[in-house]
Parts: C-alpha cells; sequence; structure tokens
C-alpha cells in the first residue's frame, strides 16, 4: 500500500485505465459476471504486476467507476463501435 502513497494522482488515474482494459477484455472472454471481476480486480489490485514489476496502485474509485459506467453503456457502446465499423468498413 506504500506504492499507493508514493504515487501521483495521475499515475494511479492511468493504472486504473490499464486494469480497467485488461478487465474488460477479460470479461469479454470469460463467463465472469462483473460483479465477480470487479470484486477479483479490487482483491489484487494492491499486488498486480507487468512484466515483473509492481503495477502503480490504481485509484480504486476511479476503477470501479469505469467498469460499472461500461457494464451499464454496454448496449450504446456496442452501438456506438458497430456504427464506427461500418461507416469505416469502406476506407480500407
Amino acid at each position: 500500500m506504500a506504492n499507493a502513497k508514493k504515487s501521483s494522482a495521475s499515475a494511479r488515474s492511468r493504472s486504473s485505465r490499464l486494469v480497467a482494459v485488461q478487465t474488460l477484455y477479460g470479461v469479454l472472454h470469460t463467463e465472469e459476471s462483473m460483479k465477480e471481476a470487479v470484486a477479483d480486480i479490487l482483491s489484487k489490485a494492491d499486488h498486480l504486476e507487468v512484466d515483473g514489476e509492481q503495477l502503480v496502485v490504481p485509484d480504486k474509485i476511479l476503477l470501479q467507476k469505469i467498469l460499472y459506467g461500461v457494464d451499464e453503456r454496454k448496449v450504446d457502446l456496442e452501438g456506438i463501435i458497430e456504427s464506427t465499423i461500418e461507416n469505416t468498413k469502406y476506407l480500407f
């Protein structure tokens, strides 16, 4: 937990966004619910590692807001992504 006190708010926010993306990826590829995924990642948040180095402890409130926000707006986000893909597929 000392790592969280040494880290800047900006570093904790970046860590929260990275962990959120990784958690969302996991939820998309498993049967795990968002509630289960959030509980799991929060239990590990103080000890996350990337390539053998400890990750800055994420801002847990921001992390939850991101994950639950995406979950609540899933249908809207899927529509935006689908529309964007449809509108850009002729560019390639």
